[in-house]
């Protein structure tokens, strides 16, 4: 629980909602990984998986989106597919 400034316990808003530290952490990667999972076209890679696919780091190939070495579909400012 957290005080505010004139003392009194505030619970935390995950605990407010009750749902515990732990549940939220889990529900957050939960998301992230339904998120991650989302289709894409055939043939259309996200950027960590064109990374993996071409055995280099993510900031590898964000340099060379930057110095347009690979070709890329800027769909979002999140999305980029190769």
């Amino acid at each position: 629980m957290k005080t505010s400034e004139d003392g009194s316990a505030t619970a935390d808003r995950c605990t407010a909602a009750g749902i515990g530290s732990t549940e939220a952490i889990r529900s957050k990667q939960e998301m992230r990984q339904r998120h991650a999972s989302l289709v894409v076209r055939p043939g259309y890679l996200r950027k960590a998986d064109a990374a993996k696919y071409l055995g280099v780091s993510i900031r590898t190939l964000t340099e060379w989106m930057r110095n347009r070495i690979v070709p890329y579909y800027k769909l979002s400012h999140r999305v980029c597919l190769f």
